[in-house]
């Protein structure tokens, strides 16, 4: 079934990937996916890492990058975004 600009469908959140004590989550959202940083708990800040993926290549990439540099920093990567 494919998608219009004007669907509003919410999609069932996915764990794509994790780090320390957090998931990356994947959710459709009004037709595009959107990728997020939650606290594995349930409890706590919840980060957005992207709005609007569209390919699934691209959402590979990202969690795998995001994962590295979560690692690399031992943090939260959005807690220093100011955006």
């Amino acid at each position: 079934m494919a998608t219009s600009e004007n669907d509003t469908t919410t999609g069932q959140p996915r764990s794509v990937g994790s780090y320390a004590n957090r998931i990356i989550v994947a959710q459709r959202v009004d037709g595009s996916v959107q990728l997020r940083d939650e606290p594995a708990s349930g409890q706590g800040r919840s980060y957005l890492i992207e709005p609007n993926l569209d390919l699934m290549s691209e959402l590979k990439a990202l969690v795998a990058d995001y994962e590295a540099t979560a690692q690399r920093l031992e943090d939260v990567p959005m807690k220093r975004c100011w955006f």
